[in-house]
């Protein structure tokens, strides 16, 4: 589970997230509390399999 948006800031240089589709109703909102920070974000890499998709991007200054 990733940490919560508000920590992004200035330090983030890579996030991974592994998301598997799970129907319940809920769950954590990971970009909520981004505010009106502007991060951009360039995708390096994708990989689907069954049932999961893991996902990496890196910042863009």
């Amino acid at each position: 589970m990733a940490g919560p948006a508000v920590e992004l800031g200035g330090g983030l240089v890579k996030l991974e997230l592994h998301v598997v589709a799970v129907v319940r109703g809920d769950g954590t909102r990971l970009f909520d509390n981004l505010r009106d920070a502007e991060v951009r974000l360039e995708q390096v890499r994708a990989v689907e399999a069954p049932g999961v998709a893991h996902l990496e991007d890196r910042t863009v200054r």
